[in-house]
């Protein structure tokens, strides 16, 4: 994973895989983009980002990969998970 900080001050977690190395499943690009959806947050522009169910996978795996240390992953899957 790279981060980056965007002029407005937004941090950016960008992540060459989806997935963690350790974990055998994987979808493939194709099916990602298929169940894709689109943010649009008031003052940015629109951008597709993983669909609420790959969004929970991913969010639990990240989390349970690093072990929990961190409330913000608690707090990212609370929330993709309302």
């Amino acid at each position: 994973a790279q981060n980056f900080t965007v002029d407005e001050g937004c941090p950016v977690d960008l992540h060459w895989r989806c997935f963690s190395q350790w974990i055998a499943f994987e979808p493939s690009f194709d099916e990602l983009w298929s169940r894709r959806t689109t943010l649009e947050p008031e003052g940015f522009k629109a951008w597709p980002t993983l669909g609420p169910a790959d969004t929970v996978i991913f969010l639990a795996l990240h989390g349970a990969q690093d072990g929990w240390t961190r409330l913000k992953a608690m707090l990212d899957l609370t929330l993709a998970l309302e």
